[in-house]
């Protein structure tokens, strides 16, 4: 064979099987590519008959993910929204439970009556391009308090250990197991500890006043009469992550030593406190109280005119700068001992108006719930803000044994102003959820 016809279709083979190469490698990336744009599940949220804003959803998805978030095959999973113009990565978080795996995220901004919105959740690798831009939310713990911030900003501090009162007041005021301070998201300190008028006032806590137990009425919410107090036992956990973060502790209440008893723990509560990562400019809060009976003796919670979740407001907030709205459309002049599903309490500080809109579940005891607010001539006149969810206040309550008492309530706090049409979207969305399945 002649020697230059040779090399020439030796070195045609070698292109064809070169090209062939280059081929095979171009459909392998693009398989990949392809594999990782894959919707692996397409979901639809329908809002029905009623409208949300900033709703928390999660679903079921009846099947367990493949590998862990998808880190075996070198990919993560990512969650869109998906509109005709645009798709925009969501936070969203992965909850691997049993034989199933479930998702949770927010639905941000409004989804109105009738609305639908798509999602697809996928497998690809994270770039710049997907990578969710929501604030960082993050537990900082120093063994004494527990914070929450969202971008850096605090939302709220939870205090475990005991916090002595002023100088001069008698250490029966020592407290732990409270929420304070709460911020507005511009930075606002919204509750209030130890007032003068109130030491055991401990900004958001959620202690019983009338407890019938062995006889005798304990009071663990007036803790200056030395009778019981409540403490801080220990955290069940800790959770952060893209779209919440959480934490649950256990609270002892205790009833103290005196010359005809020992120092006894009837009851013990877990609070629950889930922070939504909604963004840096409201905060969506959600407190569950579960009261657990732990011994065999009786526990009634009995009727009186407060008692259980409270809040007390900035001592910036006074008669002639604050207010009260409820569901009902009741004001600090005539909400005390009305009943509500919500109530918004504000007014203005140094950084402007700010509030927290207060949810109550329809799952709760007594639900629309009674309420304790005091009138815009509290305190002689300087109008102080207390509030409290009582659902106690028109009737007794038995406490039940083997399972937890459970009190379900959210806090939408914001700065400015909010409508009442607003308001009773976002309590409709902690009553309820919108439909959420997966589509084909």
């Amino acid at each position: 064979m002649n020697k230059k016809l040779y090399f020439l279709k030796k070195s045609s083979r070698k292109s064809s099987y070169t090209g062939r190469l280059f081929f095979l490698l171009l459909v392998f990336l693009l398989m990949i590519t392809s594999c990782g744009r894959k919707a692996v599940i397409k979901i639809a949220v329908k809002s029905g008959e009623k409208s949300f804003i900033d709703q928390p959803v999660s679903l079921n998805l009846q099947r367990k993910l493949q590998g862990d978030e998808g880190k075996q095959t070198g990919l993560s999973y990512r969650l869109y929204e998906v509109t005709p113009e645009k798709e925009m990565p969501v936070a969203f978080h992965i909850v691997h439970a049993g034989t199933s795996d479930s998702i949770i995220w927010v639905v941000n901004g409004v989804l109105d009556k009738g609305m639908k919105r798509f999602y697809e959740l996928r497998q690809e690798k994270v770039t710049e391009e997907n990578r969710v831009g929501e604030e960082e939310i993050k537990i900082i713990k120093d063994g004494k308090t527990l914070k929450v911030t969202i971008g850096g900003k605090e939302v709220v501090q939870y205090n475990s250990a005991p916090v002595p009162p002023p100088e001069g007041v008698s250490s029966l005021y020592t407290r732990g197991a409270f929420i304070h301070p709460l911020y507005s998201p511009k930075g606002s300190v919204l509750t209030r500890i130890n007032p003068p008028d109130h030491y055991h006032h401990m900004g958001i806590w959620n202690p019983w006043t009338h407890v019938l137990y062995k006889g005798d009425t304990i009071d663990f919410w007036n803790i200056g009469g030395g009778q019981a107090t409540v403490r801080f036992s220990d955290y069940e956990n800790t959770e952060e992550n893209d779209v919440y973060a959480s934490f649950k502790a256990w609270h002892d209440h205790v009833i103290l030593p005196s010359e005809t008893r020992e120092e006894e723990v009837p009851m013990k509560e877990l609070w629950d406190i889930n922070v939504w990562n909604i963004g840096k400019d409201r905060w969506l809060i959600d407190f569950t109280s579960s009261l657990d009976i732990v011994t065999e003796n009786p526990v009634t919670l009995l009727e009186y005119r407060y008692g259980g979740f409270g809040f007390r407001g900035t001592e910036q907030w006074n008669t002639d700068n604050s207010y009260v709205l409820t569901s009902e459309g009741k004001t600090r002049k005539d909400a005390d001992a009305t009943d509500a599903r919500w109530a918004i309490v504000g007014g203005e500080t140094d950084l402007g108006e700010s509030g927290i809109l207060f949810m109550g579940h329809p799952d709760n005891f007594n639900f629309p719930e009674p309420m304790r607010v005091w009138p815009e001539n509290a305190q002689n006149g300087i109008g102080n803000v207390f509030f409290s969810f009582s659902p106690t206040r028109d009737r007794d309550w038995p406490m039940a044994t083997g399972k937890s008492n459970v009190l379900r309530y959210r806090m939408y706090v914001f700065d400015g102003e909010l409508s009442p049409e607003k308001a009773e979207t976002l309590w409709r969305g902690f009553a309820g959820a919108p439909e959420v399945k997966v589509i084909e």
